[in-house]
This record gives structure tokens, C-alpha cells and sequence, in this order.
């Protein structure tokens, strides 16, 4: 919720820049890390989808939900 009346306390100094600086420290570090770090990143994060979504399936109330709709409809 925007309020322009209201006094504000706390201004982010050097606002251009600090977002900036927020955006190329984190990705300067990122670009220093070994392929071999990459490599394992991207198999745990497979592994980790794979996992989400077949436990999702399984375990989803949503899915429970329209399923029972979809019953119901062709009765």
C-alpha cells in the first residue's frame, strides 16, 4: 500500500548504485564456483523435481478434489 504522506524514516542511499553492487556481487561469486559445483547443482536439482512432482501427484488435495468433481460429473 502506497502512502506518499507519510514521513519516511529510511531512505536506501545511492539508489542506482546499490542495487546495482546487489546484483553483481552475488553473480561475480556464481561465476567463480568450479563446473564441477554447477554439475551437482543441476543433478540435485533434477533429483529434487523428479521428487516434488511424483510426490506431489500422489499426495496433492487438489488433484484428490477434481478428481472426485470429474466422478461425479460422469455418473
Amino acid at each position: 500500500m502506497k502512502r506518499p504522506e507519510f514521513e519516511r524514516k529510511f531512505r536506501t542511499p545511492f539508489v542506482p548504485v546499490v542495487p546495482l553492487m546487489e546484483l553483481d556481487f552475488p553473480s561475480t561469486l556464481l561465476s567463480s564456483l568450479p563446473p564441477i559445483t554447477w554439475i551437482r547443482f543441476i543433478v540435485w536439482m533434477i533429483i529434487g523435481l523428479v521428487i516434488y512432482v511424483f510426490y506431489g501427484k500422489r499426495k496433492s488435495n487438489l488433484a484428490e478434489n477434481s478428481g472426485n468433481v470429474q466422478q461425479k460429473e460422469a455418473s
